[in-house]
């Protein structure tokens, strides 16, 4: 019997001072419209490197508690995104508190690792995602010694990747056009099942942009 597909997108926010005192919400905004597209979603708001943490315990139980429906084993893959401030280097936290794209790449891979979910080159199989400026600098995690917190062997005996793919602005971007490409590209990717790739071209062309949004494989050898 086939396993359902059932990908679950968790949009974990941290907004600035700022966002908060004006009502900005990027991430809720798309968590509305994932339902509106009949896409399963949670979301979670984090204020700090704690409360990051937390937030990565609570997806990997949810996960697993979503593993099985009956009798019938759900792929229940995650595809996390990422909606806070940043820079090439990382994400920037509500307190001011910086997560490198290593220690991000560290929590990606410990998700991997306790939920099963990792393909058979030792690649973590969910997709990651950055309404964040510069996000597509998070590629970088797919290049350097990998975390020796992590052997091989946990992975199928390749060097261990966090994900499958990244997709994020190259450059700055405003909130309104980033909301207007995630919700394209999740619309296009999870219910038209169009491949990332090409569903990038058409998000930067929802949003009025050229090139600004990029996707990256993990297995790709370049960097924005």
């Amino acid at each position: 019997m086939e396993p359902i597909l059932d990908p679950t997108v968790f949009v974990i926010e941290s907004p600035s001072l700022d966002d908060i005192r004006d009502g900005r919400s990027e991430g809720e905004a798309l968590c509305t419209a994932l339902r509106l597209a009949e896409i399963t979603s949670d979301y979670y708001r984090v204020k700090d490197v704690k409360t990051l943490g937390e937030c990565f315990a609570s997806i990997c139980k949810t996960t697993k508690s979503r593993q099985q429906r009956g009798d019938r084993k759900v792929l229940a893959i995650p595809h996390l995104h990422f909606s806070a401030h940043g820079n090439e280097n990382g994400l920037a936290l509500t307190n001011d508190e910086f997560v490198p794209w290593d220690g991000l790449r560290i929590m990606l891979l410990a998700l991997g690792k306790a939920t099963g979910y990792v393909g058979p080159s030792g690649y973590c199989l969910f997709l990651t995602t950055f309404s964040t400026c510069d996000g597509a600098f998070a590629s970088r995690m797919f290049f350097g010694d990998p975390p020796r917190e992590f052997s091989t062997k946990m992975f199928a005996g390749g060097p261990p990747k966090p994900c499958i793919g990244i997709v994020g602005p190259a450059e700055k971007v405003s909130w309104s056009d980033s909301l207007t490409a995630f919700v394209t590209f999740y619309h296009l990717n999870l219910t038209k099942h169009i491949p990332a790739q090409q569903a990038v071209k058409i998000m930067n062309e929802a949003a009025g942009l050229t090139d600004v949004f990029r996707c990256y494989a993990h297995d790709q050898g370049e960097s924005p």
